[in-house]
């Protein structure tokens, strides 16, 4: 039996092949439907490689989470403590289907991390922690000061959103716009910075991770509503539809981020 079994949708099957290629070439071997042979039975083939594989990479994309398949391996991995979550660019990680979602899911693009998930799981033992750099100290107190700004002003502007009697007050949709800005430029430059920042210990790599996920919603449905309020602010439906979703992005940006203490 495989050391690693790989749940995927036909769909992605070309990913799917590159990441077994990157499993096996630094020693695991992989087990995926294409190494089912015409004689087997294929659920019981799957359930006996998913019985004896040490972990279950899931690879989840908008089409194998719908997959009665993929869903039912994902089950049958998470029950046994063997489930990697991994996802295609067309799914962010808050959508994957539940109860699946509640483990954390990396880009299929980061095999690395797919890895020490998988070490993680066979062997117990979380990944020796990398000496941190002055440079990744300072990379990590960028990123977190500028979501710390953005967390400053996010329950002012769910507040504002939130107002009753706005109507009668003629600059409530600018003062709506300035403290969107106020909470969208931050997030823009911390999301901006994110691809270059040089992290490599398992800590800031997880507090990046972190800020990534909780933080993706809200830079996205702030800055759409800034565009509608920049354009069209005079416009009292526009307005009305802003507030709701801007109200909505603050609350779960609060939600979302935890920030380590300093």
């Amino acid at each position: 039996m495989a050391d690693v079994f790989i749940s995927y949708s036909k769909a992605e099957r070309k990913l799917t092949e590159d990441l077994a290629k990157i499993l096996v070439g630094v020693g695991l071997t992989v087990w995926w439907d294409t190494e089912l042979l015409p004689i087997q039975r294929f659920r019981a083939e799957i359930d006996a490689q998913l019985n004896e594989c040490s972990a279950a990479v899931i690879i989840w994309s908008a089409t194998s989470a719908n997959s009665d398949w993929v869903l039912s391996e994902a089950d049958h991995a998470m029950r046994q403590g063997k489930l990697v979550n991994a996802h295609h660019s067309d799914i962010l990680p808050e959508h994957l289907p539940k109860p699946f979602g509640q483990i954390h899911a990396v880009p299929l693009t980061d095999t690395d991390r797919i890895l020490r998930g998988i070490k993680l799981i066979t062997t117990g033992k979380p990944p020796k922690a990398a000496t941190v750099s002055s440079g990744e100290t300072r990379a990590i107190e960028f990123i977190t000061d500028a979501v710390q700004d953005a967390l400053k002003y996010a329950p002012q502007l769910r507040d504002l959103a939130d107002r009753e009697g706005w109507e009668d007050d003629e600059t409530y949709p600018n003062d709506l716009l300035k403290l969107a800005e106020k909470v969208m430029t931050p997030l823009r430059l911390f999301r901006e910075r994110l691809p270059y920042t040089d992290i490599t210990s398992y800590r800031g790599r997880r507090l990046v991770e972190h800020l990534d996920e909780a933080t993706t919603y809200a830079h996205r449905q702030i800055s759409k509503e800034v565009g509608w309020l920049r354009s069209h602010g005079n416009s009292e439906s526009v307005v009305m539809g802003a507030r709701g979703d801007l109200s909505v992005a603050a609350e779960r940006l609060l939600e979302k981020v935890e920030l380590p203490p300093r």
